[in-house]
């Protein structure tokens, strides 16, 4: 069975890949591996995360463990490339519910491990036998020291008063971003900042900003950010309450590379990336270079071209001169830094970024199969292909981490494509349930 998803090991806690057989089997393949080397392992806050932490950890026999607690993934990035230990684990589902969790696994340069690596894991796993017993775990307790310098040295400055509001999701950034924004002179307030790991992103965080829109307006607020589970990922409120779309938030964020006078000659987008944002960046000078959908992909190009910035429309935003990892915090500060200079940045941008009509729809699979070989499909998807030429874009794919096709399809004819798109759903949830 598949181990490895678009973003790591993914699942329902205490079954498959999340279950105590497979978690040793995968601590034991990481010692095999590491031998006597430092890892480093942090985790959100849902309630499995300390026994998944032991179960895999506890396989380290010779390994010098470093315990970072609860923060957020970046956290995690940054900590095991300035330690320059071995080994990256973070313990999290990111923005799937409570009862989910899974592993991220980051390199010694602190870029999430390769492809080709996770694929060796996961067959070595398969091949290695049942293990009945396991050291205990012992590990060294420390703060993420590293990175909490990382932001005071880009972003200690006078915030001009703003009033901003973040939303923690009740997840990893409940610890690190209030203090960190203390240590910055940046006054803020905050919504669901427990540690009760069982509310992590119910009704809240970057898939639920709808509380966060609440009190941007009832408090006068500039702004609103709002993090995911494990903080990799932003979504930002704008001061009238209103979600800013993932593809104007890129574009925000390109402007103050400018403004900061870096060089930004292209970024990178996925294929979901709307043609507004390549519209818009195309009258900056920036290139719009799309990857396939995973924060992974986006990694690969900016590290072969030397590109400094890249994301997703769902919020994933990586800035190369910063960090090589997806981290919400560093975005929504950049944001911020700006916001200072000009309170309308986030309105312009809205008005510069054009919107074209969009379909999107997510649909419940039992197995993936390549569409091209389900007839019914493969040829009403060709249609609709013909239906898009010159005017549009659609884009099929299976969600690594879920049960779902995705369709998402962008075009100004969307009144006659519609129609189409609506018997391809309804066709391959019949198909695709089967």
């Amino acid at each position: 069975m598949r181990l490895f998803g678009t973003d790591g090991i993914r699942g329902v806690a205490g079954t498959y890949p999340l279950d105590a057989s497979t978690l040793t089997r995968i601590g034991q393949v990481i010692h095999e591996d590491l031998g006597a080397g430092v890892v480093v392992v942090g985790r959100d806050t849902r309630p499995s995360g300390r026994q998944i932490c032991e179960q895999v950890l506890g396989m380290l026999k010779d390994a010098d463990v470093l315990d970072l607690g609860i923060v957020p993934t970046p956290a995690v990035a940054c900590e095991t490339k300035s330690r320059h230990a071995d080994l990256g684990i973070m313990i999290t589902a990111s923005h799937n519910p409570a009862k989910d969790n899974g592993l991220k696994f980051f390199g010694s340069d602190g870029f999430k491990i390769s492809r080709e690596r996770a694929k060796q894991w996961e067959q070595r796993v398969a091949q290695t036998p049942e293990i009945s017993s396991r050291t205990s775990l012992s590990c060294q307790t420390v703060s993420a020291t590293h990175y909490e310098d990382l932001v005071r040295s880009h972003f200690q400055q006078d915030w001009g008063g703003l009033k901003v509001i973040f939303d923690l999701a009740h997840g990893a950034a409940v610890n690190m971003v209030p203090r960190v924004c203390r240590s910055i002179g940046l006054d803020a307030q905050y919504l669901a900042g427990s540690r009760d790991g069982e509310r992590i992103n119910a009704g809240v965080g970057a898939l639920h900003p709808h509380k966060l829109a609440e009190q941007v307006l009832s408090q006068r607020a500039d702004v609103g950010f709002a993090f995911d589970g494990d903080a990799d990922r932003l979504v930002v409120v704008d001061r009238h309450g209103n979600c800013v779309p993932g593809d104007v938030v890129m574009y925000i964020l390109a402007q103050c590379y400018v403004r900061e006078g870096k060089n930004l000659d292209r970024l990178f987008g996925t294929v979901l990336s709307g043609q507004g944002l390549e519209d818009a960046l195309r009258g900056m000078n920036i290139a719009l270079e799309r990857t396939p959908v995973g924060d992974q992909h986006i990694l690969d190009g900016l590290r072969s071209t030397g590109a400094l910035f890249g994301g997703e429309p769902s919020g994933h935003l990586i800035q190369m001169d910063l960090l090589p990892a997806g981290d919400g915090l560093l975005a929504a500060l950049r944001i911020l830094r700006h916001l200072t200079q000009d309170s309308d940045l986030i309105v312009k941008a809205r008005q510069a970024v054009p919107s074209y009509p969009t379909y999107e729809s997510n649909i419940q699979v039992n197995h993936k199969p390549d569409i091209h070989d389900v007839p019914a499909l493969r040829d009403l998807a060709m249609t609709i292909e013909r239906a898009l030429d010159g005017t549009g874009r659609w884009v099929l794919r299976y969600s690594g981490t879920e049960p779902l096709l995705r369709v998402f399809a962008e075009t100004k004819n969307m009144d006659t494509v519609k129609p189409m798109l609506d018997s391809f759903c309804r066709i391959a949830k019949e198909v695709l349930n089967g």
